[in-house]
């Protein structure tokens, strides 16, 4: 199983757990970037889903990459 299938399947409690409240998200078509919080998501919900779930406000296509928000590591919580 490669790095990015192990991601996919990265529940949003797990995200969560690990400092992550958003994700990057980006659409293949036009490029539009931007962050889609994810804490009222329900748990299970896998990072796949979550690109699945998006859709671009610029062009409304729902071909979106997503990935977790990784927190900084210097900073402290």
């Amino acid at each position: 199983m490669s790095a990015e299938t192990k991601l996919g399947t990265i529940t949003v409690s797990e995200m969560l757990a690990r400092g992550v409240d958003a994700v990057d998200a980006t659409c293949r078509y036009c490029g539009h970037a931007w962050s889609a919080p994810i804490g009222f998501l329900p748990e299970r919900t896998t990072l796949e889903k979550i690109g699945q779930l998006l859709a671009c406000r610029t062009c409304s296509r729902g071909d979106i990459d997503v990935e977790p928000e990784w927190p900084d590591p210097g900073r402290v919580h």
